[in-house]
């Protein structure tokens, strides 16, 4: 298989997030806490999966915002588990100065992106498509970062970005 598609890929569920697409965000966004990670690729020193403070991000019962306000979440692509990540996403953002910001597949018919984006203050749409830490090849799909922010009511700004370049 030439390609990584959003099938292939839940196959292997940590695939990291490349250092330059980090960066470039990071850069805008100061986080301070990485929601899906693992200790061999998380982005910030506070972070939630497999050697950090919690062992599941998901279903441990730990209110994101408490642990840092400016998160990032690259989180596993598994099928069915994006309502469940977004929810938990955007009910972070809820809070006075929180701001999450998700990096997952551009998926626009399927029901999860139908009820999570309109709530999204920004979609920042990804060129060049995103290569994977782990990953042999770029992603078949599209990708985009969505932002979640307390005043973000939608319709969401959608915003073009070559990642590559400095912001």
């Amino acid at each position: 298989m030439p390609f990584p598609t959003e099938q292939s890929i839940a196959k292997k569920v940590d695939y990291g997030t490349p250092q330059d697409l980090f960066d470039y965000f990071h850069r805008m966004f100061d986080f301070n806490l990485d929601a899906a990670a693992h200790s061999d690729n998380h982005k910030t020193d506070r972070y939630l999966g497999p050697g950090g403070v919690t062992e599941d991000a998901l279903h441990h019962d730990c209110q994101w915002n408490r642990l840092g306000n400016r998160i990032w979440l690259n989180f596993p692509y598994l099928r069915g588990t994006q309502d469940l990540w977004l929810d938990k996403a955007y009910q972070a953002s809820r809070h006075s100065d929180t701001v999450v910001a998700v990096l997952c597949f551009m998926r626009i018919s399927t029901a999860w992106w139908r009820r999570w984006t309109p709530l999204a203050d920004t979609i920042f749409e990804l060129t060049p498509r995103v290569r994977f830490q782990g990953a042999a090849h770029t992603a078949q799909v599209p990708n985009v970062v969505i932002l979640y922010t307390p005043w973000s009511e939608g319709p969401p700004a959608r915003r073009p970005v070559n990642w590559k370049e400095t912001p």
